[in-house]
């Protein structure tokens, strides 16, 4: 949330955390009148360090003062001071039997805080006492989905939904559990939220791939372009938004998402980097185009700090895939320039060198280093050993002699 802009943190921290706010002539007022104040202030995110300290003053004099804690602590975690603002939630709910809103806001800072099993007690405890609060209902509906529940979410997402249909947020956690079963419905569900704030991206991601599954890859991608925008290294939207680009024939557009995908996921060993959805794309650009459109989205990489060698050997993959060793050669010397542990970046360069360029002393070398790093790989010293071998013996062999001379006078490989 944001800051107030009135408000001097630095100072407002050492008073609430040291507890230096003294007596002011705002103690005379009347207590309730200081909080009504405080909420009405932060409902405008322009709370001032005064309403602060008389704020303050009040809770110390009546401690028991269940709406006082909760409005503090409202503010503290507006700040983003989730500690102190749980500590004054949780003396809310300790002091207000029946102030749910209190409750509601320890939860929300229990979760924010990644405390989740005391986040989760609490609701519990909760919905025993108030079965019907919409937004307990919405975080337990919302954490069961992230669990992987999604059949128990739905339910409780669609009670909370009817307890409370104008709970921002709601709508689209509710949304997020219908896609599989009702698309449209939850379409309509994440648009609610959009039209109050279209620069909500869970809304943006729920909306987009409800559309993915009604088909609609156009209204699909236009929703995931947004979140891909601003989060290009999600998995599941870079691979979402290749494929819709990818189904509409825009196969210029598809490659970043593609090529964003194989960095997120991309590892050394050959079942990383979704490398069937890349080459897919890549072999329908046009060849020509390849070359300056790859070089603009690793210009971006690297300006982003994401240009990992991992990705480097995937897209050196891509290029053996493509018929385009050069390419692919200068991707796994990148691969091991920026990490020279890359075993399998060096045995699939060899592999290139010695089959394209029949350089087979560079092939025989990188060979070697990749079996120093990996010489239980039974491909890599199949395959090292066999040129160590030819090498040593190319003088006698007529067959190696042929090749040589082929290649020379015909260029065959």
């Amino acid at each position: 949330m944001k800051k107030p802009k009135s408000l001097k943190l630095s100072a407002f921290v050492a008073a609430v955390l040291i507890g230096a706010v003294g007596a002011n002539s705002a103690l005379a007022a009347d207590i309730s009148a200081i909080v009504d104040k405080a909420q009405v202030e932060l409902a405008t995110d322009k709370v001032s360090e005064k309403t602060m300290n008389e704020l303050q003053a009040a809770v110390q004099t009546d401690p028991t003062n269940s709406r006082g804690h909760l409005t503090l602590g409202l503010i503290l975690d507006q700040l983003g001071l989730t500690d102190p603002a749980a500590e004054q939630f949780a003396l809310a709910v300790k002091y207000g039997a029946n102030d749910q809103q209190a409750l509601v806001n320890l939860c929300k800072t229990e979760i924010k805080a990644g405390r989740i099993q005391p986040a989760i007690a609490l609701l519990n405890e909760g919905l025993k006492k108030f079965p019907n609060n919409a937004e307990m209902l919405y975080l337990v509906g919302d954490y069961l989905f992230h669990s992987k529940s999604v059949g128990d979410a739905r339910m409780v997402l669609e009670r909370a939904y009817r307890t409370d249909p104008n709970i921002f947020g709601l709508p689209t956690a509710y949304a997020n559990a219908l896609i599989e079963t009702n698309p449209m419905r939850a379409v309509q569900l994440a648009t609610k939220d959009l039209e109050k704030r279209p620069d909500f991206d869970r809304g943006r991601y729920v909306r987009g791939f409800a559309y993915r599954a009604l088909g609609r890859q156009l209204d699909a991608a236009k929703d995931l372009q947004i979140v891909f925008d601003k989060q290009p290294m999600l998995p599941n939207v870079s691979g979402a938004l290749a494929n819709c680009y990818y189904w509409l024939g825009e196969y210029e557009k598809a490659l970043k998402p593609a090529v964003f995908l194989s960095a997120a996921t991309a590892f050394e060993d050959d079942k990383s980097g979704s490398l069937p959805l890349l080459v897919k794309v890549m072999r329908k650009v046009p060849r020509a185009k390849l070359p300056e459109l790859m070089t603009k989205i690793d210009a971006e990489l690297i300006y982003k700090q994401l240009a990992r060698p991992e990705l480097y050997y995937v897209l050196g993959k891509a290029y053996d895939q493509l018929d385009m060793p050069n390419a692919a050669m200068r991707s796994y010397q990148r691969s091991v320039n920026l990490n020279p542990q890359l075993a399998r970046a060096y045995y699939r360069m060899a592999v290139d060198q010695e089959i394209y360029l029949r350089d087979y002393d560079a092939a025989l070398e990188n060979y070697q280093h990749a079996y120093n790093l990996r010489p239980w790989d039974e491909e890599v010293t199949v395959s090292y050993m066999r040129l160590q071998d030819r090498l040593h013996n190319r003088n006698a062999d007529i067959a190696w002699k042929w090749k040589d001379w082929l290649n020379k006078v015909f260029n065959v490989n």
